[in-house]
């Protein structure tokens, strides 16, 4: 013989918003820290979490250069034999064709800023 299943419980009931008790607040008081005490919890923090709390490098932090403007691209048709040495000396300098071939015109009297003779356009890690 199967077993009935137990009735649901009314939802209604539920529904029925029920009468919250309102406490009053208990008031607060906010004590600012000495700079000794936020020291040394820095202090604790930085041992306990192996956290770095200071910026990179002596005093405040550096400025990022400004950015410059971005570059224009252009596309040229060269020999093979000449796209090979270019790839070359970007490999042994570490740099890229686009850093060559501005440095390149600028060594041929052309006005280039020198912001956009970085070998690495990546951006800077700080």
């Amino acid at each position: 013989m199967a077993k009935q299943p137990l009735p649901l419980p009314d939802i209604i009931a539920d529904l029925d918003p029920r009468p919250r008790h309102r406490l009053p607040a208990a008031p607060v008081e906010t004590v600012e820290p000495s700079d000794e005490q936020v020291e040394e919890n820095t202090a604790q923090m930085t041992k306990r979490w192996s956290a770095v709390t200071k910026a990179r490098g002596e005093g405040a932090p550096t400025a990022r250069p400004e950015k410059p403007e971005k570059l224009t691209p252009i596309q040229i048709n060269i020999p093979p034999a000449l796209n090979h040495q270019l790839a070359r000396a970007c490999f042994e300098q570490g740099c890229t064709k686009t850093y060559l071939i501005l440095k390149a015109l600028a060594g041929d009297g052309f006005d280039v800023d020198p912001v956009y003779l970085s070998p690495d356009r990546r951006k800077p890690k700080i």
